[in-house]
């Protein structure tokens, strides 16, 4: 692997390439890829921490086995031509851990920067990288920036990974896609396989597994993860609409559903709805989420940055009524996690004691 750190270029082998860079110069994100190549060379434990998106953060720790068995998968998935790799997501997580780890195992070059909103800023407007992770709020904030947009189009390849996508905001990606002659994948999986098992490009219905995965949904259907000659087996709480074992459409995480007087809503779906009725030009930042109800059990809550009456008035015409928001809360701003989700859990609590505290 060639390590782009600055103006200078490392090749890195093996411990003794890696003990030559000087740790303490690195920025927080280097730092933690060589920390990570550190301990993949050592032969050390990867323990990575869940994004606790959907639920109390957990240690899982990835068998060396796994990780070389994801890295092929998905680099026989994005193609051959993938020779430099650009990590702007952070390396401590998963996701930017597998990014470091494809560019070792296949000998790329890479170069590693701090996260942001916008990561383009680090690179030059004739930069010569193929392939680059990003969360969807990421890849959105690229594609409406015109400089930032130039530099995303010499990607070869982009694969995205974190939350699902809407129709309407694929929609807008495919618009862009069309410009260019980038694939771009979006990925399904989590802490516990090494990133994802199943990618599709934008543009397709359904989700397909890597060659060795077994899908199946239990009673409930919920997504189940089989990997035999791994002995992987992951029972998710993701509800799918599964088409075969190879190939499933995301529909919504099983803790991202109100039951409200015995009505199930599944947020994620009623949220891209919502983008639809707002419409692409609606600048309103917004997540549903749940909250105790004595007559309902659950009642369905709007969160946003940029609240208004007339926003209420419009869901209330558009959407069944069962399907409208029983309270509309302006918020100050929306956590994010360290990966890019929305942290629904922590923007609703810190809400939820700033207005006990008024």
């Amino acid at each position: 692997m060639i390590w782009n750190i600055g103006n200078r270029k490392h090749e890195v082998k093996g411990l003794d390439d890696l003990l030559v860079i000087n740790r303490s110069s690195l920025n927080s994100n280097e730092q933690e890829a060589w920390d990570l190549l550190s301990r993949w060379l050592e032969g050390q434990p990867l323990i990575f921490t869940t994004s606790g998106s959907t639920g109390d953060s957990t240690e899982v720790e990835i068998s060396r086995e796994l990780v070389v068995w994801s890295v092929g998968q998905t680099s026989k998935a994005i193609g051959p031509q993938i020779f430099k790799a650009f990590v702007s997501i952070p390396v401590q997580k998963i996701g930017g851990a597998m990014l470091v780890l494809r560019a070792f195992l296949n000998n790329w070059g890479i170069q590693v920067v701090e996260p942001s909103s916008d990561p383009m800023e680090h690179l030059a407007d004739d930069h010569s990288f193929d392939l680059i992770s990003l969360v969807p709020y990421q890849f959105f904030t690229l594609i409406k920036n015109g400089p930032s947009s130039q530099k995303l189009k010499k990607f070869n390849s982009i694969l995205l990974g974190g939350e699902p996508i809407s129709s309407l905001k694929e929609q807008q990606a495919i618009e862009w896609i069309g410009t260019t002659s980038i694939k771009v994948f979006h990925s399904y999986g989590m802490t516990e396989c090494a990133s994802h098992i199943a990618l599709r490009e934008l543009g397709a219905p359904n989700y397909r597994a890597f060659e060795d995965v077994s899908l199946g949904i239990d009673n409930a259907n919920h997504l189940t993860i089989d990997i035999p000659h791994l002995s992987v087996h992951i029972q998710t709480a993701d509800l799918v609409d599964l088409q075969n074992k190879k190939e499933f459409r995301f529909v919504g995480r099983s803790s991202f559903v109100v039951n409200s007087a015995g009505v199930k809503i599944v947020l994620e779906e009623l949220e891209h709805k919502i983008e639809e009725i707002l419409g692409v030009d609606v600048k309103t930042e917004f997540f549903l989420w749940k909250e105790e109800d004595e007559t309902l059990g659950e009642r369905l809550v709007f969160l946003s940055v940029s609240n208004s009456e007339e926003l209420e008035i419009l869901l209330n015409k558009r959407l069944e009524r069962y399907r409208v928001p029983k309270r509309f809360y302006l918020v100050e701003k929306i956590i994010r996690t360290s990966s890019g989700k929305i942290d629904r859990k922590s923007t609703y609590e810190r809400f939820n004691q700033n207005r006990r505290s008024t």
